[in-house]
């Protein structure tokens, strides 16, 4: 029986808090990703040939936010990309080109749809308008092959990751998703259109541990710009210093690496190489392994905080 009386469900709190930190940006992150330009250029100017500085050491005990990108970052999504583009491709008439795992981690992995179609079929949809269309209907299309496996192509460990932050927020005092008092906070940075990132956080049934999601596209500017994850920092109220980037593409990490993040590469796509070429600090294969390193210095830090303080006593 309803009584008639409006009441704010804890969804419906959350996301207008979600809307409200999302509207909350432009100035603080024009001015932020200017600033790494300048220095980008400055250091160019100075006779550094532009090769991205690897942070060679992260302090987890300082760590406060992590920021995933979320294709090919949370879910192993990159064999489902595939099955879309080599269809979508043959449906608009481009078949002299073999859409294959290589072709995905060259040409498709963190690039932003409209890039992919006008780099390869500029020939068959020569208007913008048509251009747009196609990245509309090859994400539907994504989406529609994609709805039903999503829950198997988590990365391995994920689930573990995500409910380890869980239980440190909740022994921290802070698990309500709005609470500023949080051990930890997480972002979800994609170039993905907001309805694949909804998807995919929904399908992995983790979107309650999310407390933002970025969107590249609706940024002024996508990956590889630093706006995406400057952003992310803004609305969390974070610094670079306090948060790990986690991304899987060449385009990520630098826009991970120009934001100052301590970036980890996810070797689900590109290579060890190809990753720290562009600035990755370190690669994992899974969660387990950076789940472990994270337990470890934490778990670290508490024992020598315990030994000291016995041996005030």
């Amino acid at each position: 029986i309803h009584s008639g009386q409006s009441h704010a469900t804890p969804q419906s709190v959350r996301k207008a808090l979600l809307q409200k930190r999302s509207v909350a940006m432009t100035v603080t992150t024009r001015r932020a990703a200017a600033a790494s330009n300048r220095g980008n250029g400055e250091a160019r100017a100075n006779g550094n040939s532009g090769a991205p500085q690897q942070r060679q050491a992260f302090d987890w005990n300082k760590c406060r936010g992590f920021l995933f990108d979320i294709d090919g970052t949370l879910v192993n999504s990159d064999p489902l990309h595939l099955i879309a583009i080599r269809d979508m491709f043959e449906r608009t008439g481009l078949r002299d080109v073999t859409v294959d795992h290589d072709f995905i981690r060259e040409n498709v992995s963190g690039v932003d749809n409209a890039e992919i179609a006008k780099k390869w079929l500029p020939h068959l949809l020569p208007r913008e308008e048509d251009r747009i269309q196609w990245a509309i209907d090859k994400e539907a299309y994504f989406r529609q092959v994609a709805e039903e496996r999503i829950d198997e192509v988590a990365v391995d460990g994920l689930r573990e990751l995500i409910a380890w932050i869980q239980q440190e927020n909740e022994r921290g005092g802070g698990a309500a998703v709005e609470s500023k008092d949080k051990t930890f906070f997480c972002a979800a940075v994609t170039n993905a259109p907001r309805e694949n990132a909804e998807m995919v956080l929904n399908g992995l049934g983790i979107a309650d541990n999310f407390d933002i999601v970025v969107i590249g596209p609706e940024c002024d500017r996508a990956k590889p710009h630093p706006e995406p994850y400057l952003k992310a920092m803004e609305a969390l109220g974070l610094k670079p210093e306090e948060c790990v980037c986690i991304e899987d593409s060449v385009p990520g990490v630098t826009a991970g690496v120009a934001a100052n993040l301590y970036t980890v590469g996810c070797l689900t796509s590109q290579t060890d190489a190809a990753l720290r070429k562009v600035g990755a600090s370190q690669t994992i294969h899974d969660y387990h392994e950076l789940l472990s390193e994270i337990k470890r210095a934490r778990n670290g830090s508490r024992t020598r905080v315990l030994q000291s303080q016995k041996s005030l006593r």
